[in-house]
């Protein structure tokens, strides 16, 4: 599933409106990826790790988890579950809450 989003989001199969709120491409490129992982879970919750979105991004998982949490922030996702808590290996699960 991740694969096919992060090629969905690179091919620019649809990007949400939000994007335009952020002026960093590798940002806009995380963001669109989550909207497509969404839109391919059918609007069921999705996980996504840090390690995962730097990697897809090119951001780096540092980067892309500050990235993860500015979205949250900004209101384009909610947090489901928080992973990666004390070195275990579970990935945080997210909702996208601005999907039109």
């Amino acid at each position: 599933m991740l694969k096919f989003a992060v090629k969905r989001a690179l091919d620019d199969e649809g990007s949400p409106p939000e994007v335009l709120e952020y002026e960093d491409e590798k940002t806009r490129l995380l963001l669109r990826i989550c909207w497509q992982i969404d839109w391919i879970a059918g609007r069921r919750d999705w996980f996504l790790s840090c390690r995962d979105a730097g990697r897809f991004s090119g951001l780096g998982h540092d980067t892309a988890a500050k990235r993860l949490e500015m979205f949250v922030a900004d209101g384009h996702l909610r947090i489901i579950s928080k992973g990666g808590m004390n070195g275990e290996r579970e990935a945080t699960v997210y909702d996208y809450v601005t999907r039109e």
